[in-house]
Protein backbone atom coordinates (compact mmCIF):
# COMPACT_ATOMS: atom_id res chain seq x y z
CA UNK A 1 0.00 0.00 0.00
CA UNK A 2 3.03 2.71 0.69
CA UNK A 3 4.89 1.58 -2.33
CA UNK A 4 1.36 2.11 -4.24
CA UNK A 5 1.02 5.40 -3.04
CA UNK A 6 4.56 6.53 -3.12
CA UNK A 7 4.50 5.39 -6.71
CA UNK A 8 1.27 7.43 -7.01
CA UNK A 9 3.10 10.47 -6.13
CA UNK A 10 5.93 10.25 -8.27
CA UNK A 11 3.37 9.99 -11.52
CA UNK A 12 1.72 12.98 -10.38
CA UNK A 13 3.84 15.40 -9.59
CA UNK A 14 6.17 19.13 -10.60
CA UNK A 15 7.43 22.78 -10.90
CA UNK A 16 7.79 24.74 -13.51
CA UNK A 17 6.95 28.28 -14.72
CA UNK A 18 3.82 28.93 -16.70
CA UNK A 19 1.65 32.11 -17.34
CA UNK A 20 -1.09 31.82 -14.40
CA UNK A 21 0.57 29.83 -11.73
CA UNK A 22 1.29 30.87 -8.34
CA UNK A 23 5.00 31.46 -7.16
CA UNK A 24 5.20 29.37 -3.28
CA UNK A 25 5.05 31.44 -0.62
CA UNK A 26 8.77 31.26 0.81
CA UNK A 27 10.20 34.40 1.73
CA UNK A 28 13.46 32.82 0.95
CA UNK A 29 12.78 32.44 -2.51
CA UNK A 30 11.09 36.01 -2.60
CA UNK A 31 14.25 37.70 -1.12
CA UNK A 32 16.40 37.22 -4.39
CA UNK A 33 14.29 39.36 -6.14
CA UNK A 34 12.11 41.40 -4.01
CA UNK A 35 14.21 44.45 -4.84
CA UNK A 36 12.69 44.43 -8.35
CA UNK A 37 9.56 44.00 -7.05
CA UNK A 38 9.40 47.23 -4.98
CA UNK A 39 11.25 48.85 -8.02
CA UNK A 40 8.25 48.10 -10.18
CA UNK A 41 4.67 50.83 -9.05
CA UNK A 42 2.82 48.45 -11.32
CA UNK A 43 3.26 45.50 -8.87
CA UNK A 44 0.97 44.99 -5.79
CA UNK A 45 3.57 43.82 -2.97
CA UNK A 46 1.41 42.89 -0.61
CA UNK A 47 -0.60 40.09 -2.40
CA UNK A 48 1.04 36.74 -1.62
CA UNK A 49 1.70 34.40 -3.35
CA UNK A 50 2.22 36.43 -6.72
CA UNK A 51 0.24 35.01 -9.57
CA UNK A 52 3.71 34.61 -12.41
CA UNK A 53 1.70 36.29 -14.86
CA UNK A 54 1.35 39.71 -12.46
CA UNK A 55 5.18 39.64 -11.70
CA UNK A 56 6.42 38.25 -15.50
CA UNK A 57 8.88 41.37 -15.78
CA UNK A 58 10.48 40.87 -12.97
CA UNK A 59 10.96 37.46 -13.46
CA UNK A 60 12.20 37.54 -16.91
CA UNK A 61 14.92 40.53 -15.56
CA UNK A 62 15.90 38.38 -13.06
CA UNK A 63 16.86 34.88 -14.53
CA UNK A 64 18.41 37.39 -17.35
CA UNK A 65 21.43 38.06 -14.66
CA UNK A 66 20.61 34.97 -12.77
CA UNK A 67 23.40 33.06 -14.61
CA UNK A 68 24.05 30.44 -11.43
CA UNK A 69 25.01 26.65 -12.50
CA UNK A 70 23.17 24.37 -10.64
CA UNK A 71 25.67 22.47 -7.79
CA UNK A 72 23.35 19.33 -7.94
CA UNK A 73 21.37 17.95 -10.69
CA UNK A 74 17.97 19.14 -11.33
CA UNK A 75 15.64 16.03 -11.09
CA UNK A 76 13.12 15.50 -13.27
CA UNK A 77 10.83 13.19 -12.75
CA UNK A 78 8.65 13.64 -15.57
CA UNK A 79 9.22 16.76 -17.83
CA UNK A 80 6.85 16.78 -21.17
CA UNK A 81 6.78 20.20 -23.06
CA UNK A 82 5.22 20.19 -26.19
CA UNK A 83 2.55 23.13 -27.89
CA UNK A 84 0.07 23.45 -25.64
CA UNK A 85 1.30 20.75 -22.83
CA UNK A 86 4.05 21.48 -20.11
CA UNK A 87 4.20 18.97 -17.61
CA UNK A 88 6.99 18.66 -14.82
CA UNK A 89 7.28 16.25 -11.81
CA UNK A 90 10.34 17.37 -9.11
CA UNK A 91 10.83 15.91 -5.74
CA UNK A 92 10.46 17.57 -2.34
CA UNK A 93 13.10 16.58 0.46
CA UNK A 94 13.88 18.21 3.37
CA UNK A 95 15.73 16.93 6.72
CA UNK A 96 17.58 18.56 9.43
CA UNK A 97 17.78 19.44 12.67
CA UNK A 98 17.80 21.39 15.98
CA UNK A 99 20.00 20.73 18.59
CA UNK A 100 22.32 21.45 21.59
CA UNK A 101 24.03 19.48 24.10
CA UNK A 102 20.82 18.55 26.04
CA UNK A 103 18.33 18.61 22.94
CA UNK A 104 17.85 16.73 19.68
CA UNK A 105 15.08 18.01 17.55
CA UNK A 106 14.64 16.88 13.88
CA UNK A 107 12.50 17.08 10.65
CA UNK A 108 12.19 15.07 7.02
CA UNK A 109 10.08 16.17 4.52
CA UNK A 110 9.30 14.33 1.35
CA UNK A 111 7.20 13.75 -1.57
CA UNK A 112 6.78 15.17 -5.26
CA UNK A 113 5.50 18.83 -6.78
CA UNK A 114 3.43 18.58 -10.06
CA UNK A 115 3.11 21.99 -12.58
CA UNK A 116 1.46 21.65 -15.89
CA UNK A 117 0.29 24.11 -18.00
CA UNK A 118 -2.84 23.79 -20.51
CA UNK A 119 -2.53 26.13 -22.85
CA UNK A 120 -1.98 29.49 -21.93
CA UNK A 121 -5.25 30.24 -19.65
CA UNK A 122 -4.97 27.38 -17.12
CA UNK A 123 -2.28 25.94 -14.51
CA UNK A 124 -2.69 23.00 -12.12
CA UNK A 125 0.09 22.36 -8.97
CA UNK A 126 -0.43 19.50 -6.67
CA UNK A 127 1.96 18.86 -3.92
CA UNK A 128 2.01 16.12 -1.71
CA UNK A 129 4.84 15.03 1.11
CA UNK A 130 5.11 13.01 4.16
CA UNK A 131 6.17 14.57 7.17
CA UNK A 132 8.21 13.76 10.44
CA UNK A 133 8.92 15.84 12.92
CA UNK A 134 10.18 15.69 16.79
CA UNK A 135 9.57 18.39 18.99
CA UNK A 136 9.99 20.54 22.31
CA UNK A 137 8.44 20.17 25.42
CA UNK A 138 6.43 23.43 24.92
CA UNK A 139 5.35 22.78 22.04
CA UNK A 140 4.63 19.03 22.33
CA UNK A 141 2.06 20.40 25.23
CA UNK A 142 -0.01 22.34 22.60
CA UNK A 143 -0.07 19.62 20.49
CA UNK A 144 -1.12 17.20 23.63
CA UNK A 145 -4.19 19.16 23.88
CA UNK A 146 -5.08 20.62 20.72
CA UNK A 147 -3.88 17.47 18.43
CA UNK A 148 -2.72 20.11 15.64
CA UNK A 149 0.81 20.38 14.36
CA UNK A 150 1.86 24.14 14.65
CA UNK A 151 1.19 25.50 10.96
CA UNK A 152 -0.74 22.51 9.75
CA UNK A 153 -3.27 20.33 10.93
CA UNK A 154 -3.50 16.88 12.37
CA UNK A 155 -1.52 14.03 12.42
CA UNK A 156 -1.25 10.55 11.92
CA UNK A 157 1.12 8.87 14.53
CA UNK A 158 3.07 9.89 17.73
CA UNK A 159 5.53 7.47 18.66
CA UNK A 160 8.09 8.42 21.04
CA UNK A 161 7.96 12.30 20.07
CA UNK A 162 7.88 10.89 16.35
CA UNK A 163 5.12 13.15 15.12
CA UNK A 164 4.54 12.01 11.06
CA UNK A 165 1.40 13.55 9.03
CA UNK A 166 0.78 14.27 5.53
CA UNK A 167 0.94 17.78 3.67
CA UNK A 168 -1.35 17.69 0.08
CA UNK A 169 -1.48 20.93 -1.30
CA UNK A 170 -2.25 22.46 -4.58
CA UNK A 171 -4.47 24.36 -6.76
CA UNK A 172 -6.32 25.12 -10.57
CA UNK A 173 -5.27 28.78 -11.75
CA UNK A 174 -7.51 29.73 -14.91
CA UNK A 175 -6.88 33.36 -16.14
CA UNK A 176 -10.07 33.86 -18.64
CA UNK A 177 -8.64 36.91 -20.18
CA UNK A 178 -5.50 39.64 -18.55
CA UNK A 179 -7.99 40.67 -16.00
CA UNK A 180 -8.86 38.31 -14.43
CA UNK A 181 -7.77 35.11 -12.68
CA UNK A 182 -9.45 32.18 -10.60
CA UNK A 183 -7.71 30.07 -8.16
CA UNK A 184 -9.98 26.70 -6.81
CA UNK A 185 -7.19 24.59 -4.39
CA UNK A 186 -5.94 24.27 -0.64
CA UNK A 187 -3.03 26.75 0.27
CA UNK A 188 -2.11 29.29 2.17
CA UNK A 189 -2.28 33.10 1.38
CA UNK A 190 -0.74 35.99 2.99
CA UNK A 191 -2.20 40.03 3.16
CA UNK A 192 0.77 42.29 3.88
CA UNK A 193 4.13 44.39 3.02
CA UNK A 194 5.51 43.37 6.16
CA UNK A 195 7.38 40.03 8.16
CA UNK A 196 4.14 39.67 10.43
CA UNK A 197 0.49 40.28 8.84
CA UNK A 198 -2.60 41.58 11.05
CA UNK A 199 -4.95 40.57 8.47
CA UNK A 200 -3.85 37.19 6.46
CA UNK A 201 -1.11 35.44 7.45
CA UNK A 202 0.30 31.67 6.66
CA UNK A 203 0.47 30.55 10.69
CA UNK A 204 -2.52 28.27 10.28
CA UNK A 205 -2.71 25.39 8.20
CA UNK A 206 -3.38 24.85 4.74
CA UNK A 207 -7.24 25.61 3.76
CA UNK A 208 -9.52 25.14 0.77
CA UNK A 209 -10.35 28.11 -0.93
CA UNK A 210 -11.60 29.88 -3.80
CA UNK A 211 -10.20 33.31 -4.95
CA UNK A 212 -10.80 35.32 -7.15
CA UNK A 213 -9.28 38.47 -8.66
CA UNK A 214 -9.07 41.61 -11.31
CA UNK A 215 -6.41 43.75 -11.98
CA UNK A 216 -7.63 46.99 -14.15
CA UNK A 217 -5.53 50.16 -14.15
CA UNK A 218 -3.72 50.64 -11.04
CA UNK A 219 -6.20 48.57 -9.17
CA UNK A 220 -6.27 45.00 -7.77
CA UNK A 221 -8.87 43.24 -5.89
CA UNK A 222 -8.96 40.13 -4.75
CA UNK A 223 -11.46 37.98 -2.89
CA UNK A 224 -11.27 34.58 -1.12
CA UNK A 225 -14.23 32.39 -0.07
CA UNK A 226 -12.64 29.87 2.25
CA UNK A 227 -13.50 26.16 3.94
CA UNK A 228 -12.06 26.28 7.93
CA UNK A 229 -11.99 23.96 10.66
CA UNK A 230 -11.29 24.41 14.22
CA UNK A 231 -11.96 23.61 17.52
CA UNK A 232 -15.24 23.91 19.93
CA UNK A 233 -13.58 25.19 22.86
CA UNK A 234 -17.61 25.19 24.35
CA UNK A 235 -17.82 21.52 23.40
CA UNK A 236 -13.81 19.81 23.25
CA UNK A 237 -10.76 21.18 22.80
CA UNK A 238 -10.05 18.51 20.37
CA UNK A 239 -13.00 18.08 17.89
CA UNK A 240 -12.40 20.10 14.87
CA UNK A 241 -15.79 21.49 13.03
CA UNK A 242 -16.53 23.62 10.22
CA UNK A 243 -16.72 26.94 9.42
CA UNK A 244 -16.41 29.91 6.92
CA UNK A 245 -14.33 32.78 6.14
CA UNK A 246 -14.88 35.21 3.68
CA UNK A 247 -11.79 37.66 2.42
CA UNK A 248 -12.15 40.82 0.49
CA UNK A 249 -8.91 42.93 -0.38
CA UNK A 250 -8.79 45.94 -2.69
CA UNK A 251 -5.17 47.35 -3.28
CA UNK A 252 -4.42 50.56 -5.03
CA UNK A 253 -1.48 51.93 -6.59
CA UNK A 254 -1.99 55.34 -6.39
CA UNK A 255 1.11 56.09 -7.90
CA UNK A 256 5.10 55.50 -8.24
CA UNK A 257 5.26 55.89 -4.29
CA UNK A 258 2.50 55.28 -3.06
CA UNK A 259 0.06 52.16 -2.18
CA UNK A 260 -3.12 51.76 -0.51
CA UNK A 261 -5.04 48.99 0.65
CA UNK A 262 -8.72 47.92 1.92
CA UNK A 263 -9.40 44.38 3.80
CA UNK A 264 -12.54 43.41 5.40
CA UNK A 265 -13.39 39.45 6.45
CA UNK A 266 -15.94 37.60 8.58
CA UNK A 267 -16.26 34.48 9.75
CA UNK A 268 -19.11 32.13 11.17
CA UNK A 269 -19.74 29.12 12.19
CA UNK A 270 -21.77 25.64 10.10
CA UNK A 271 -24.39 25.39 12.76
CA UNK A 272 -25.38 23.12 15.60
CA UNK A 273 -26.84 19.52 15.76
CA UNK A 274 -30.56 21.26 15.60
CA UNK A 275 -29.54 23.91 12.43
CA UNK A 276 -26.93 23.52 9.60
CA UNK A 277 -26.34 26.78 8.07
CA UNK A 278 -23.80 25.97 5.75
CA UNK A 279 -22.60 28.61 3.49
CA UNK A 280 -24.44 31.99 3.78
CA UNK A 281 -25.56 32.88 0.18
CA UNK A 282 -25.70 36.55 1.75
CA UNK A 283 -21.85 36.33 1.75
CA UNK A 284 -21.32 35.67 -1.63
CA UNK A 285 -21.75 38.91 -3.35
CA UNK A 286 -18.15 40.19 -4.43
CA UNK A 287 -18.62 43.49 -4.07
CA UNK A 288 -20.47 44.28 -0.55
CA UNK A 289 -19.30 45.36 3.04
CA UNK A 290 -19.97 42.86 5.71
CA UNK A 291 -20.99 44.93 8.20
CA UNK A 292 -24.12 46.34 6.94
CA UNK A 293 -25.24 42.78 5.69
CA UNK A 294 -24.49 40.97 9.03
CA UNK A 295 -26.91 44.11 10.75
CA UNK A 296 -29.63 43.14 8.53
CA UNK A 297 -29.48 39.62 8.75
CA UNK A 298 -28.77 40.20 11.95
CA UNK A 299 -26.21 37.40 12.33
CA UNK A 300 -23.65 37.12 14.87
CA UNK A 301 -20.74 36.94 12.90
CA UNK A 302 -17.47 38.26 13.09
CA UNK A 303 -16.37 40.98 11.25
CA UNK A 304 -12.82 42.69 10.78
CA UNK A 305 -12.16 45.47 8.84
CA UNK A 306 -8.56 46.86 7.78
CA UNK A 307 -6.15 49.11 6.26
CA UNK A 308 -2.93 49.63 5.08
CA UNK A 309 -0.10 51.53 2.93
CA UNK A 310 2.98 51.57 1.22
CA UNK A 311 5.52 54.78 0.58
CA UNK A 312 8.50 54.94 -0.97
CA UNK A 313 10.36 57.66 1.02
CA UNK A 314 13.55 57.08 -0.85
CA UNK A 315 14.87 55.59 -4.14
CA UNK A 316 15.25 51.59 -2.46
CA UNK A 317 13.81 52.50 0.98
CA UNK A 318 9.62 51.88 1.64
CA UNK A 319 7.97 52.23 4.99
CA UNK A 320 4.53 50.57 4.95
CA UNK A 321 1.50 50.03 8.10
CA UNK A 322 -1.06 47.71 8.65
CA UNK A 323 -4.22 48.51 10.55
CA UNK A 324 -7.18 45.99 12.01
CA UNK A 325 -10.13 47.24 13.53
CA UNK A 326 -12.16 43.99 15.33
CA UNK A 327 -15.02 46.41 17.29
CA UNK A 328 -15.20 50.19 18.85
CA UNK A 329 -16.48 52.90 21.12
CA UNK A 330 -15.09 56.46 20.32
CA UNK A 331 -16.45 57.36 23.86
CA UNK A 332 -14.94 54.90 25.35
CA UNK A 333 -11.30 55.17 24.01
CA UNK A 334 -11.71 59.10 25.14
CA UNK A 335 -12.48 58.05 28.48
CA UNK A 336 -9.47 55.61 28.64
CA UNK A 337 -11.32 53.17 30.24
CA UNK A 338 -9.85 50.13 29.34
CA UNK A 339 -12.93 48.63 27.86
CA UNK A 340 -12.86 45.19 26.22
CA UNK A 341 -14.34 45.44 23.29
CA UNK A 342 -11.96 48.26 22.15
CA UNK A 343 -10.11 45.77 20.04
CA UNK A 344 -7.79 46.55 17.27
CA UNK A 345 -3.89 46.63 16.32
CA UNK A 346 -1.91 47.79 14.06
CA UNK A 347 1.70 47.32 12.84
CA UNK A 348 4.32 49.82 10.76
CA UNK A 349 8.05 49.12 9.40
CA UNK A 350 10.71 49.86 7.13
CA UNK A 351 11.80 48.08 4.20
CA UNK A 352 15.62 49.06 2.47
CA UNK A 353 16.96 48.06 -0.45
CA UNK A 354 21.08 48.80 -0.96
CA UNK A 355 21.06 49.28 2.49
CA UNK A 356 23.75 52.58 2.51
CA UNK A 357 24.62 51.80 -0.53
CA UNK A 358 25.33 48.31 -0.26
CA UNK A 359 24.47 46.32 -3.17
CA UNK A 360 21.98 43.60 -2.26
CA UNK A 361 22.14 44.33 1.48
CA UNK A 362 18.83 44.64 3.03
CA UNK A 363 17.36 45.99 6.07
CA UNK A 364 14.02 45.84 7.52
CA UNK A 365 12.34 46.90 10.88
CA UNK A 366 8.77 46.09 12.05
CA UNK A 367 6.76 47.05 15.47
CA UNK A 368 3.42 45.37 15.95
CA UNK A 369 1.07 46.00 18.72
CA UNK A 370 -2.62 44.51 19.30
CA UNK A 371 -5.01 44.84 22.03
CA UNK A 372 -6.45 41.97 24.06
CA UNK A 373 -9.45 40.05 22.98
CA UNK A 374 -8.90 41.15 19.23
CA UNK A 375 -9.83 38.60 16.60
CA UNK A 376 -11.81 36.72 19.45
CA UNK A 377 -15.90 36.61 19.27
CA UNK A 378 -18.41 34.65 21.94
CA UNK A 379 -17.11 30.60 20.27
CA UNK A 380 -13.94 29.29 19.39
CA UNK A 381 -16.13 28.65 15.22
CA UNK A 382 -16.66 32.60 14.64
CA UNK A 383 -12.93 33.41 15.53
CA UNK A 384 -10.44 34.34 13.33
CA UNK A 385 -8.57 31.36 13.64
CA UNK A 386 -8.40 27.75 12.38
CA UNK A 387 -7.00 24.28 13.57
CA UNK A 388 -6.20 26.06 17.28
CA UNK A 389 -4.21 28.80 15.76
CA UNK A 390 -4.59 32.29 14.51
CA UNK A 391 -4.75 33.02 11.18
CA UNK A 392 -3.22 36.83 11.58
CA UNK A 393 -0.18 37.04 13.84
CA UNK A 394 1.11 33.61 16.09
CA UNK A 395 0.97 35.67 18.95
CA UNK A 396 -2.70 35.86 18.71
CA UNK A 397 -3.69 39.30 20.55
CA UNK A 398 -2.26 41.50 23.81
CA UNK A 399 0.70 41.64 22.85
CA UNK A 400 3.87 44.22 21.17
CA UNK A 401 6.55 43.01 18.92
CA UNK A 402 9.43 44.44 17.51
CA UNK A 403 11.92 42.78 14.37
CA UNK A 404 14.78 43.76 12.73
CA UNK A 405 16.57 42.03 9.72
CA UNK A 406 19.46 42.27 7.94
CA UNK A 407 20.07 39.84 4.84
CA UNK A 408 22.88 39.82 2.47
CA UNK A 409 22.21 38.18 -0.70
CA UNK A 410 24.80 36.71 -3.72
CA UNK A 411 23.70 34.85 -6.58
CA UNK A 412 24.92 31.10 -4.17
CA UNK A 413 24.75 32.35 -0.75
CA UNK A 414 21.96 33.94 1.60
CA UNK A 415 23.06 35.84 4.54
CA UNK A 416 20.23 36.24 7.28
CA UNK A 417 19.89 37.56 11.08
CA UNK A 418 16.93 38.07 12.62
CA UNK A 419 15.88 39.67 16.24
CA UNK A 420 12.59 39.21 17.63
CA UNK A 421 11.17 41.31 20.92
CA UNK A 422 7.90 40.41 22.30
CA UNK A 423 6.19 41.03 25.35
CA UNK A 424 2.52 39.04 25.99
CA UNK A 425 -0.06 38.29 28.37
CA UNK A 426 -1.38 35.00 29.24
CA UNK A 427 -3.92 33.77 31.38
CA UNK A 428 -4.41 34.63 34.89
CA UNK A 429 -5.84 32.31 37.30
CA UNK A 430 -9.82 31.46 36.14
CA UNK A 431 -9.27 35.13 34.25
CA UNK A 432 -9.63 35.21 30.43
CA UNK A 433 -7.52 38.46 30.02
CA UNK A 434 -7.85 38.11 25.61
CA UNK A 435 -4.33 36.55 24.22
CA UNK A 436 -6.26 33.30 23.16
CA UNK A 437 -8.46 34.02 20.45
CA UNK A 438 -10.06 30.65 20.59
CA UNK A 439 -11.63 31.70 24.27
CA UNK A 440 -15.41 32.69 24.62
CA UNK A 441 -15.05 36.97 25.21
CA UNK A 442 -17.52 37.10 26.74
CA UNK A 443 -17.03 34.76 29.59
CA UNK A 444 -14.99 35.26 32.72
CA UNK A 445 -13.71 38.44 31.22
CA UNK A 446 -13.32 42.00 32.94
CA UNK A 447 -15.37 44.54 31.12
CA UNK A 448 -13.18 47.68 31.98
CA UNK A 449 -9.85 48.22 32.95
CA UNK A 450 -8.24 45.90 30.40
CA UNK A 451 -4.31 46.89 28.79
CA UNK A 452 -1.63 45.57 26.40
CA UNK A 453 0.38 42.87 28.35
CA UNK A 454 -2.43 42.36 30.73
CA UNK A 455 -2.41 39.14 32.27
CA UNK A 456 1.05 36.93 33.28
CA UNK A 457 3.85 38.73 31.55
CA UNK A 458 6.06 36.79 28.96
CA UNK A 459 9.04 38.64 27.63
CA UNK A 460 10.81 36.98 25.07
CA UNK A 461 13.73 37.43 22.80
CA UNK A 462 14.52 35.53 20.06
CA UNK A 463 18.10 35.75 18.21
CA UNK A 464 19.08 33.75 14.85
CA UNK A 465 22.23 33.61 12.62
CA UNK A 466 21.44 32.02 9.32
CA UNK A 467 23.33 31.05 6.25
CA UNK A 468 21.68 29.23 3.14
CA UNK A 469 23.57 27.85 0.01
CA UNK A 470 21.89 27.37 -3.07
CA UNK A 471 22.24 23.76 -4.75
CA UNK A 472 19.49 23.73 -7.52
CA UNK A 473 17.35 26.80 -8.43
CA UNK A 474 15.12 24.80 -9.82
CA UNK A 475 13.47 22.97 -7.48
CA UNK A 476 14.54 25.22 -5.10
CA UNK A 477 17.19 23.36 -2.37
CA UNK A 478 19.17 24.49 -0.36
CA UNK A 479 21.61 23.90 2.71
CA UNK A 480 21.21 25.95 5.63
CA UNK A 481 22.92 25.88 8.98
CA UNK A 482 22.35 28.82 11.45
CA UNK A 483 22.49 29.53 15.52
CA UNK A 484 19.41 30.86 16.93
CA UNK A 485 19.33 31.65 21.02
CA UNK A 486 15.72 32.27 22.82
CA UNK A 487 15.53 34.04 26.25
CA UNK A 488 12.08 34.23 28.21
CA UNK A 489 11.38 36.01 31.30
CA UNK A 490 8.16 35.10 32.89
CA UNK A 491 6.95 35.77 36.64
CA UNK A 492 8.75 32.01 36.96
CA UNK A 493 11.99 32.97 36.47
CA UNK A 494 14.26 33.18 33.31
CA UNK A 495 15.65 31.09 30.77
CA UNK A 496 17.99 30.53 27.67
CA UNK A 497 18.32 27.86 24.82
CA UNK A 498 20.80 27.90 21.99
CA UNK A 499 19.91 25.84 19.19
CA UNK A 500 21.80 24.70 16.27
CA UNK A 501 20.02 24.45 12.89
CA UNK A 502 21.16 22.36 10.20
CA UNK A 503 19.50 20.99 7.25
CA UNK A 504 18.56 20.49 3.86
CA UNK A 505 15.06 22.27 2.12
CA UNK A 506 13.37 22.28 -0.61
CA UNK A 507 12.07 26.14 -0.12
CA UNK A 508 8.57 25.66 -1.33
CA UNK A 509 6.41 26.96 1.57
CA UNK A 510 7.86 29.12 4.93
CA UNK A 511 9.35 26.87 7.57
CA UNK A 512 7.30 28.65 10.32
CA UNK A 513 9.12 27.58 13.69
CA UNK A 514 9.84 30.80 15.84
CA UNK A 515 6.78 30.67 18.42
Amino acid sequence: MRLFFFVSLLLITGNIFSQQNYLFLNNTEISRYENILYANPNIHTSIKPYLYKDIKTVIDSFNKTDTLKNVIKTINIINIKSKNLNLSVKPILSAGSNFNLHDFYFYTNYGTSLNSSIGKRVNININFFNNTYSFSDETRKFIDSTLIIPHNGTFNSNKQNRYTFLTATGYISYSPSQYFNFQLGRDKNFLGDGYRSLQLSDNSNYNPFLKGSVKVWKVKYTIIYSLLKDVNTNINYKNLEKKYNVIHYLSWNINKRLNFNLFETVVWNNGDSAYTRGYDVNYLNPIIFFRPVEYSVGSPDNVLMGGGLKLRIFKNAHIYGQFILDEFKLAEIKAKSGWWANKYGYNFGLKAFDFLNIKNLYVQTEYNYTRPFIYSHTTSLECYGSYSQPMAHPLGANFTEIIAIARYNTPRIIFETKVLQAKYGTNKDSINIGQNIHLPNDVNTNIYGNYTHQGNLHTSLITEINISYLLNRDMPFYFNFGVRNYYLTTDKGKQKTTMILIGFKTNLYNYNDIY
